[in-house]
C-alpha cells in the first residue's frame, strides 16, 4: 500500500514527453489513434522498457496546418491517468515550398518581433480545452513541444497560471530546444501582476547554443545536453584550408561553428542523448544564464512583424524612382494590398524581406561570443583562462548554475504547498532517530519515513535547497510522493503526524540539554560521561515519560453522540460516591503518619545527641559529592542519624556554608528531616539538591525542620516535582511544603532544569503567604501535565 502511494506518478518522464513531441510531427494522425511509443523509440536506436500500462491515445486534435501551420494533439494515458498536450514545431518540407512556409512566418513575427499571432490564440484555445478535459476526467495535465512547439508549450503553462478562468496550476512542461518565451510571457501578464517566470514548472532541454534557442529568455529550469555534433569530412578539410586565409579565415571558422550548432536543433539528435530507463539524459548540465538576441531596437516602425510596412515601403520606393506621386498614406495602402495578395501564395516572402531590412537591429553578440569561447564540442575549454571565463560569463552570458543535478530550490514561501510540506517535515524530523521512535505500526508515520529517506534540506548561499539522495534524481518524483499523500491521507492527518514528530523532537532536545547540563556540573568533580552514555540517559528519560513507542491518535470524523453530557455527569457522580470511603481512609492514614513521623523524629534527634558520633566516617567528604545506594527506607533508624551526623561533622570541620548533595539517591524524607534539624548552630545558608528521587516528600520534610537555622536558600536541580498517579496527594504536599517555610529564614526557592507538575506549582505559590519567600525561580524548568504527554503551561495564581 505504501509503495503504491509513494510510486504514483502524476506525469510521464521527460523522455516520454520527448517521444510525444516527436509524434506530433507524424502526418495523418486523427482523434482516436493509439500511439506506439516503442516504434518511435526504436527509430532513435533505443529500447523503451516494456510497460503494459504505457498506452497513449489521441483524444483532441486542433489542426490549422493549411491556415497558419498550427497543429496540437492531446494524448491521454487512461491507465496512468495522465494527459499531455503536444504542440507541433516548425516544419520545412522542402526548399521549393519554403517561401510558403507558415511556421517560419510565425517564427519571425511571433518570436523575433514579439507580436501576438493567430497561432498563439489557437494554443490558448487548445490549452483551455485540454484543462477542461483533464478536470472532467480527473487527469494530470502536462505540455510538451520542440522548437516553435516548445515555445507554445511554455505559453500553455503561462496561460494556466495567468488566466483566472483556467486557474489550473498542477501542470508542468518539458520542452526541447525552444526559442524561449520569456519576453512574450512578460507581455501577456497583467500590468498589476507580480510574476516570476523562473518559478514556472518548465524544464527546457537545449542543444548547443544556436540561432534558434538563443532568440529569447527561457522560463523555468534550463538544462543543456551535449549531443555528438560532427562536420562532414569534406567540410573539415575545407575549413582547415581556409583557416589561414587573411581577413576571411577566422570568419569562416565562426560561420562553420554556428552552422554545426544548428544541426543539434533536431529533436531526434536531442532525444538520442536520453536514457529510456531513467527518462533523463545520460549527461546534462544545469544552466544559470544563456545567451539571447538583443531585440530592443525592433519596434512598431520596424518592417518585421508589422503587416503592410514592407509592401508600402516598396511601392513608395518604386513611385519615387519612376516619379509618380504615390507616397504617404496612399502608397502605404497600395503596398499593403499588394503584400496581402503576395502572402496568399508566398506567405514567407514579405517576412524575409522585412527581416533583411531589419537585420541590423538584431544584436546577436552574446551568441557569437559564446560560440567563440566554447571548444569544438561546445563545452567550456579545459585550459580556460580567467579572461576566457570573463568573456563567456559577462559578454556571452553563458553560465552553468553550479548546483548539483540532485539539488533544487525549495519554493516554501507559498503556505501549504508541496515544497512547504517537504521543508517542514525535514525541519521537524531533523533528528533522524526521532521518527523511528514513533510507532512502526502507524501507517502515516511509515509513509512519511518513506518520503524522508529520499532527501535532505541544505543551505546554499543563504537559500534552502532540496538535496535528493541519488546523484541524478528527479525532483518531480519526490514532489509527486508528497502530493499523492496529501490527497490520499489528507493534509489534516499529515499535519497531525508532523506535529507529533515536532513535539517528540522538542522533548528529546530538552532532555539532551538536561543531560549536557548534568555533564557540565559533574565535570567539576570527575570526567564527563562519553556521548554514548549520554544517549542512554536521553533514551531512558524518553522511555520513562512514555514518549517512545507511543501511538498517534489521528483526527477522525466526529459522530453525533446522543445524551453524552448526561452520561458523563452521571458517571462522575457515581465515581465520586464510590471514592468517598477510599478518600476518607487515605486522609486518616496521612494524619496518623504525620503524628508517627513527628514522634520518631524527636526520638532520633535525642538518640543522636546522646551518643558519641564523632569517630571518623570513611569517605565522608565524598558523600557530599555524590551519594548512591538504596531507595527510601521504611522507618527511622541509626543509619539515618549516622548519615546526617557524617555530613554535619564535615560541615563543622570545614566550616562550610553550603550543603551540596549531587545525585542524592540515598536521600529520604527521614534523612532530610534529621539533616535539617541538625543544621542549627552551623554557618550553612544554602541547601542544593541535584537529581533527587521522591522530591515532593524530601523538600517538605527538610523545610519542616529548618526553623532555627541560618538557611535562606533552597536549590533543586534536574528533578521531578509534583508528579504521580494521585495528583491531589502531591497538591497537598505542595501546600504543606509552602506552609512549612513559615518561621524559617528561607527567602529564595530555585527549582531549575526540572519537570514540575502544573497543579503542584499552582498550589505551592498559593500557600506562600506568611513566609519570608520573595523569590521563586523556575528557570529552564518545564511546567506540564506530564501524564498526558503534553506541555500545557498554566500560570493561574490567586
Amino acid at each position: 500500500m505504501i509503495q503504491n502511494i509513494c510510486n504514483y506518478s502524476y506525469h510521464p518522464n521527460d523522455y516520454v514527453h520527448g517521444l510525444l513531441a516527436s509524434h506530433i510531427y507524424y502526418p495523418k494522425h486523427k482523434k482516436g489513434d493509439q500511439v506506439k511509443l516503442q516504434s518511435i523509440s526504436k527509430q532513435l536506436g533505443h529500447e523503451l522498457p516494456p510497460n503494459p500500462q504505457n498506452i497513449w491515445e489521441i483524444v483532441q486534435v486542433e489542426d490549422d496546418t493549411d491556415g497558419t501551420g498550427y497543429c496540437s494533439n492531446l494524448y491521454v494515458n487512461k491507465n496512468m491517468q495522465q494527459a499531455v498536450l503536444s504542440f507541433q514545431g516548425t516544419q520545412v518540407e522542402s526548399i521549393v515550398k519554403i517561401l510558403d512556409n507558415k511556421d517560419l512566418k510565425e517564427d519571425l513575427a511571433s518570436i523575433l518581433a514579439n507580436k501576438i499571432t493567430k497561432q498563439q490564440a489557437l494554443a490558448y484555445k487548445a490549452t483551455k480545452n485540454a484543462v477542461n478535459y483533464a478536470k472532467g476526467k480527473g487527469l494530470s495535465l502536462s505540455f510538451t513541444g520542440h522548437s516553435l512547439g516548445g515555445y507554445l508549450a511554455e505559453l500553455g503553462v503561462a496561460f494556466c497560471y495567468l488566466d483566472a478562468e483556467l486557474d489550473y496550476r498542477e501542470v508542468k512542461a518539458v520542452v526541447f530546444d525552444s526559442p524561449g518565451s520569456g519576453e512574450k510571457i512578460n507581455l501577456l501578464k497583467s500590468n498589476s501582476t507580480e510574476f516570476d517566470i523562473q518559478k514556472l514548472p518548465i524544464v527546457t532541454y537545449l542543444s548547443a547554443p544556436n540561432i534558434v534557442n538563443s532568440c529569447n529568455g527561457h522560463p523555468g529550469e534550463i538544462c543543456i545536453v551535449h549531443p555528438e555534433l560532427k562536420l562532414k569530412d569534406w567540410a573539415i578539410k575545407y575549413i582547415e584550408a581556409v583557416k589561414s586565409w587573411p581577413l576571411v579565415g577566422k570568419n569562416m571558422v565562426s560561420i562553420a561553428k554556428c552552422l554545426l550548432s544548428l544541426t543539434g536543433h533536431s529533436l531526434n539528435t536531442i532525444l538520442a542523448s536520453f536514457d529510456p530507463k531513467t527518462g533523463k539524459p545520460f549527461k546534462y548540465i544545469r544552466i544559470g544564464d544563456w545567451p539571447k538576441f538583443d531585440l530592443k531596437r525592433l519596434n512598431h516602425k520596424s518592417y518585421l512583424g508589422n503587416k503592410g510596412r514592407v509592401g508600402g515601403a516598396i511601392v513608395s520606393k518604386l513611385a519615387r524612382i519612376i516619379n509618380i506621386p504615390m507616397g504617404g498614406f496612399i502608397g502605404f495602402q497600395a503596398g499593403a494590398f499588394i503584400e496581402n495578395k503576395i502572402d496568399e501564395r508566398l506567405c514567407l516572402l514579405s517576412s524575409i524581406i522585412g527581416f533583411l531590412l531589419d537585420y541590423k537591429k538584431i544584436d546577436g553578440k552574446q551568441l557569437l561570443q559564446t560560440l567563440e569561447e566554447l571548444d569544438e564540442n561546445y563545452n567550456k575549454p579545459e585550459d580556460e583562462t580567467a579572461e576566457n571565463a570573463f568573456r563567456l560569463k559577462y559578454i556571452g552570458h553563458y553560465k552553468e548554475s553550479g548546483l548539483k543535478l540532485n539539488q533544487y530550490k525549495v519554493h516554501k514561501h507559498k503556505n501549504k504547498s508541496v515544497d512547504w510540506y517537504l521543508y517542514k517535515l525535514r525541519k521537524y524530523a531533523r533528528d533522524k532517530s526521532v521518527i523511528d521512535r514513533l510507532s512502526n505500526g502507524d501507517f502515516t508515520i511509515r509513509v512519511l519515513q518513506n518520503i524522508l529517506k529520499d532527501y535532505d534540506i541544505v543551505t546554499i548561499s543563504e537559500s534552502q535547497y532540496i538535496e535528493l539522495n541519488t546523484e541524478q534524481g528527479d525532483i518531480e518524483v519526490l514532489r509527486a510522493k508528497m502530493r499523492r499523500n496529501l490527497e490520499i491521507l489528507t493534509a489534516k492527518e499529515i499535519e497531525h503526524a508532523m506535529h507529533s514528530i515536532r513535539t517528540l523532537t522538542a522533548k528529546r532536545l530538552s532532555v539532551r540539554r538536561k543531560a549536557d547540563s548534568f555533564a557540565r556540573v559533574k565535570n567539576g568533580h570527575e570526567q564527563a560521561k562519553p556521548t554514548h552514555e549520554m544517549n542512554k540517559i536521553v533514551n531512558k528519560s524518553l522511555k520513562r515519560q512514555n514518549f517512545c513507542d507511543r501511538q498517534i491518535d489521528y483526527p477522525h470524523k466526529e459522530e453525533k453522540q446522543y445524551d453524552l453530557k448526561k452520561i458523563i455527569i452521571l458517571s462522575i457522580f457515581i465515581f465520586f460516591l464510590l471514592s468517598l470511603p477510599i478518600l476518607a481512609y487515605i486522609f486518616h492514614l496521612t494524619l496518623r503518619q504525620n503524628h508517627v513521623e513527628k514522634s520518631e523524629n524527636e526520638s532520633i534527634i535525642e538518640h543522636w545527641q546522646n551518643h558519641n558520633l564523632t569517630e571518623n566516617v570513611q569517605n565522608n567528604y565524598n558523600v557530599l559529592q555524590e551519594i548512591g545506594g538504596s531507595t527510601v527506607n521504611s522507618s527511622y533508624n541509626n543509619e539515618d542519624a549516622e548519615w546526617a551526623a557524617s555530613i554535619v561533622q564535615d560541615i563543622r570541620a570545614k566550616q562550610l556554608d553550603t550543603v551540596y548533595l549531587h545525585i542524592a539517591a540515598d536521600l529520604t524524607p527521614k534523612r532530610a528531616a534529621v539533616l535539617g534539624r541538625n543544621l542549627q548552630g552551623t554557618q550553612v545558608h544554602t541547601v542544593r539538591l541535584n537529581h533527587i528521587v521522591n522530591g515532593d516528600n524530601i523538600i517538605t520534610a527538610l523545610a519542616k525542620n529548618l526553623e532555627g537555622t541560618q538557611v535562606h536558600t533552597i536549590v533543586i536541580v534536574s528533578s521531578d516535582i509534583g508528579f504521580g498517579y494521585i495528583n491531589d496527594f502531591f497538591n497537598v504536599r505542595a501546600a504543606e511544603f509552602a506552609q512549612n517555610l513559615r518561621g524559617t529564614q528561607v527567602h529564595t526557592i530555585a527549582i531549575v532544569s526540572s519537570d514540575i507538575g502544573n497543579r503542584w506549582a499552582i498550589e505551592f505559590v498559593k500557600n506562600l503567604e506568611g513566609t519570608q519567600v520573595h523569590t521563586v525561580d523556575f528557570s529552564d524548568s518545564i511546567i506540564s501535565d506530564k501524564e498526558e504527554g503534553r506541555y500545557l503551561i498554566e500560570w493561574v495564581f490567586d
